[in-house]
Protein backbone atom coordinates (compact mmCIF):
# COMPACT_ATOMS: atom_id res chain seq x y z
CA UNK A 1 0.00 0.00 0.00
CA UNK A 2 1.08 3.56 -0.53
CA UNK A 3 2.04 5.15 2.52
CA UNK A 4 1.48 8.82 3.54
CA UNK A 5 4.61 11.14 4.28
CA UNK A 6 4.57 13.39 7.15
CA UNK A 7 3.38 16.22 5.19
CA UNK A 8 0.00 14.85 3.97
CA UNK A 9 -3.05 14.95 5.36
CA UNK A 10 -5.43 12.11 5.11
CA UNK A 11 -9.36 12.71 5.65
CA UNK A 12 -12.17 10.08 5.39
CA UNK A 13 -15.47 11.63 4.41
CA UNK A 14 -18.27 9.45 4.96
CA UNK A 15 -21.51 10.04 3.05
CA UNK A 16 -24.71 9.49 5.64
CA UNK A 17 -27.22 10.89 3.95
CA UNK A 18 -26.87 7.85 1.84
CA UNK A 19 -24.37 5.13 3.13
CA UNK A 20 -24.52 2.44 3.09
CA UNK A 21 -24.10 1.84 -0.95
CA UNK A 22 -24.71 -1.89 -1.11
CA UNK A 23 -28.29 -2.16 -1.96
CA UNK A 24 -28.07 0.95 -3.94
CA UNK A 25 -28.59 0.95 -8.20
CA UNK A 26 -25.72 1.39 -9.90
CA UNK A 27 -27.12 4.39 -11.86
CA UNK A 28 -27.30 6.22 -8.05
CA UNK A 29 -23.49 4.94 -7.33
CA UNK A 30 -22.30 6.52 -10.68
CA UNK A 31 -24.68 9.80 -10.12
CA UNK A 32 -23.40 10.16 -6.38
CA UNK A 33 -19.86 9.36 -6.69
CA UNK A 34 -19.03 11.62 -9.69
CA UNK A 35 -21.42 14.62 -7.26
CA UNK A 36 -19.05 13.64 -4.48
CA UNK A 37 -15.50 13.53 -6.01
CA UNK A 38 -16.06 16.66 -8.28
CA UNK A 39 -17.12 18.53 -4.71
CA UNK A 40 -13.94 17.27 -3.39
CA UNK A 41 -11.62 18.23 -6.42
CA UNK A 42 -13.04 21.68 -6.22
CA UNK A 43 -12.48 21.90 -2.66
CA UNK A 44 -8.66 20.54 -3.55
CA UNK A 45 -7.79 17.36 -3.03
CA UNK A 46 -5.25 15.74 -4.10
CA UNK A 47 -5.81 12.13 -4.74
CA UNK A 48 -9.38 10.34 -3.46
CA UNK A 49 -9.33 7.11 -2.61
CA UNK A 50 -12.82 5.22 -3.05
CA UNK A 51 -12.86 3.50 0.51
CA UNK A 52 -16.44 1.67 -0.20
CA UNK A 53 -15.50 -1.80 -2.11
CA UNK A 54 -19.20 -1.29 -3.43
CA UNK A 55 -17.79 2.18 -5.32
CA UNK A 56 -14.21 0.56 -6.20
CA UNK A 57 -15.93 -2.30 -8.25
CA UNK A 58 -19.04 -0.26 -9.80
CA UNK A 59 -18.15 3.44 -10.21
CA UNK A 60 -14.25 4.05 -10.26
CA UNK A 61 -13.83 2.58 -13.92
CA UNK A 62 -15.78 5.51 -14.59
CA UNK A 63 -14.60 8.06 -12.50
CA UNK A 64 -10.97 7.02 -13.80
CA UNK A 65 -12.89 8.52 -17.71
CA UNK A 66 -12.98 11.89 -15.52
CA UNK A 67 -10.07 12.07 -12.53
CA UNK A 68 -6.78 11.06 -12.85
CA UNK A 69 -6.02 10.92 -9.43
CA UNK A 70 -8.57 8.74 -7.97
CA UNK A 71 -8.41 5.00 -7.17
CA UNK A 72 -10.15 2.05 -5.44
CA UNK A 73 -9.47 0.44 -1.84
CA UNK A 74 -10.31 -2.63 -3.95
CA UNK A 75 -6.96 -2.19 -5.96
CA UNK A 76 -4.96 -1.51 -3.14
CA UNK A 77 -6.18 -5.42 -1.93
CA UNK A 78 -5.96 -7.20 -5.21
CA UNK A 79 -1.75 -8.31 -4.28
CA UNK A 80 -3.65 -10.17 -1.55
CA UNK A 81 -6.00 -12.07 -2.91
CA UNK A 82 -4.55 -15.28 -3.92
CA UNK A 83 -6.04 -19.22 -4.72
CA UNK A 84 -6.43 -19.72 -0.81
CA UNK A 85 -8.24 -16.30 -0.31
CA UNK A 86 -11.93 -15.97 0.67
CA UNK A 87 -13.80 -12.12 0.30
CA UNK A 88 -16.76 -11.26 2.23
CA UNK A 89 -18.42 -8.35 0.94
CA UNK A 90 -21.64 -6.72 0.22
CA UNK A 91 -24.29 -8.52 -2.55
CA UNK A 92 -23.58 -5.74 -5.08
CA UNK A 93 -19.90 -5.92 -4.63
CA UNK A 94 -20.09 -10.09 -4.81
CA UNK A 95 -22.13 -9.87 -8.27
CA UNK A 96 -19.55 -7.20 -9.50
CA UNK A 97 -16.76 -10.00 -8.90
CA UNK A 98 -18.18 -13.20 -9.52
CA UNK A 99 -16.84 -13.66 -13.09
CA UNK A 100 -12.91 -12.26 -11.88
CA UNK A 101 -12.82 -14.37 -8.21
CA UNK A 102 -16.38 -16.96 -8.73
CA UNK A 103 -16.26 -18.99 -5.20
CA UNK A 104 -14.28 -16.82 -3.48
CA UNK A 105 -16.82 -14.63 -2.15
CA UNK A 106 -19.54 -14.78 0.49
CA UNK A 107 -22.47 -12.21 0.21
CA UNK A 108 -22.14 -10.56 3.76
CA UNK A 109 -25.55 -8.80 3.85
CA UNK A 110 -26.57 -10.24 6.53
CA UNK A 111 -23.55 -9.37 8.47
CA UNK A 112 -23.84 -5.70 6.90
CA UNK A 113 -27.14 -5.81 8.56
CA UNK A 114 -26.52 -6.84 12.05
CA UNK A 115 -23.82 -4.39 12.41
CA UNK A 116 -26.19 -1.40 11.02
CA UNK A 117 -28.73 -2.25 13.49
CA UNK A 118 -26.53 -3.35 16.12
CA UNK A 119 -27.57 -6.90 16.36
CA UNK A 120 -25.04 -9.02 18.07
CA UNK A 121 -22.67 -10.76 15.67
CA UNK A 122 -20.75 -13.34 18.02
CA UNK A 123 -22.93 -16.79 16.54
CA UNK A 124 -22.07 -15.46 12.96
CA UNK A 125 -18.14 -15.15 13.69
CA UNK A 126 -17.63 -18.17 15.49
CA UNK A 127 -19.17 -19.99 12.00
CA UNK A 128 -16.48 -17.72 10.14
CA UNK A 129 -13.73 -18.81 12.61
CA UNK A 130 -15.04 -22.17 11.83
CA UNK A 131 -14.87 -21.43 8.03
CA UNK A 132 -11.53 -19.82 8.36
CA UNK A 133 -9.62 -23.49 9.48
CA UNK A 134 -8.18 -24.57 5.90
CA UNK A 135 -7.48 -21.23 4.48
CA UNK A 136 -4.68 -18.17 4.41
CA UNK A 137 -6.66 -15.24 4.29
CA UNK A 138 -9.82 -13.38 4.50
CA UNK A 139 -10.73 -10.00 3.57
CA UNK A 140 -13.39 -7.98 4.79
CA UNK A 141 -14.29 -6.18 1.82
CA UNK A 142 -17.14 -3.54 3.59
CA UNK A 143 -16.43 -0.70 5.28
CA UNK A 144 -19.07 -1.71 8.10
CA UNK A 145 -16.48 -4.70 8.87
CA UNK A 146 -14.11 -2.00 10.61
CA UNK A 147 -14.93 -2.41 14.39
CA UNK A 148 -15.21 -6.17 14.23
CA UNK A 149 -13.05 -7.44 16.85
CA UNK A 150 -12.15 -10.60 14.88
CA UNK A 151 -11.71 -13.76 17.48
CA UNK A 152 -9.61 -15.51 14.08
CA UNK A 153 -6.40 -18.11 15.00
CA UNK A 154 -6.29 -17.74 11.45
CA UNK A 155 -7.86 -16.24 8.41
CA UNK A 156 -11.24 -17.40 6.77
CA UNK A 157 -12.46 -20.02 4.01
CA UNK A 158 -13.64 -23.37 3.46
CA UNK A 159 -16.66 -24.53 1.39
CA UNK A 160 -18.43 -21.64 -0.48
CA UNK A 161 -20.90 -23.59 -1.47
CA UNK A 162 -22.06 -24.19 2.06
CA UNK A 163 -21.77 -20.78 3.80
CA UNK A 164 -22.56 -18.49 0.94
CA UNK A 165 -24.94 -16.32 2.93
CA UNK A 166 -23.91 -14.98 6.19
Amino acid sequence: MKYLNSNDHLFLIMDKGYFPYGKKSKEFLLKRSLYLCDYLIKKGVDEIILACNTLSIVALPFLKLFYNNIRGVFEELIPYINSNSLIISSLTTKNALKEILPNKIINGNKLIYKIENNIDITNDLKILNQIAKNYSNIIFACTHFINIDYPFNKPIYKNMNKHNNL
